[in-house]
């Protein structure tokens, strides 16, 4: 955005016509009240003020509140990065990566609901991330699916519904915070050719896991 950092600055939100496009929402942000669809670009240069807003600097976004928040769809363009952090971020439909996008977890959790996807599998493919602190999949309709590794789960990997499916890759999960419950698996935890889940609270699994 070009006034700050922060997602819940209404400012920071624009279409092409420089309109706030996130009706329902108090202060024109994304929200779960509105079941928006968000598009994270690379920041660009810097320059004269061309909505009035009074801003002229180029920020990627940091979401630290509000403390949960749902959207269907978010787009991650390249050059573009999203940094989650102290909030539950819940997708109900998709998360669009590109290669050279990137997105830093600190804190909370990245949930993959898939509420809006009926009657049919949906992919949802993670590319480029190394690190996520909490992860779940939680709907039937929902198959995540990794491209690219290792990639290190601080605390907990919850496959509550659905599918994840590890593509062949790394997965560490640490369990740091919470070790009892570190991995719980409902649904479907695919491991093809060269998968490896490892973790030092539950040992290390391979292919039959």
């Amino acid at each position: 955005g070009d006034c700050s950092a922060a997602w819940d600055d209404g400012r920071n939100w624009k279409t092409h016509s420089n309109a706030a496009d996130y009706p329902g929402c108090t202060g024109g942000a994304p929200c779960t009240a509105g079941a928006h669809d968000v598009l994270i670009q690379a920041p660009i240069a810097a320059g004269p003020d061309q909505d009035g807003d009074g801003c002229t600097a180029s920020n990627n976004p940091t979401l630290s509140t509000p403390a949960a928040l749902t959207i269907r769809d978010m787009t991650l363009a390249a050059g573009g990065n999203l940094t989650l952090s102290n909030t539950s971020l819940t997708l109900t439909r998709t998360l669009y990566k590109s290669g050279a996008a990137t997105a830093t977890h600190t804190a909370g959790t990245l949930i993959l609901n898939g509420a809006d996807v009926v009657g049919a599998t949906h992919d949802v493919s993670i590319y480029g991330a190394t690190e996520l602190k909490n992860f779940q999949v939680s709907h039937a309709n929902i198959t995540a699916r990794f491209l690219g590794g290792p990639l290190t789960i601080d605390n907990t990997l919850n496959v509550t519904a659905g599918t994840f499916d590890l593509n062949g890759n790394r997965v560490i999960v640490q369990g740091t915070a919470t070790p009892a419950s570190a991995l719980t698996v409902a649904g479907t935890l695919y491991m093809p050719g060269s998968s490896r889940l490892e973790s030092s609270r539950f040992g290390r699994s391979g292919r039959t896991c």
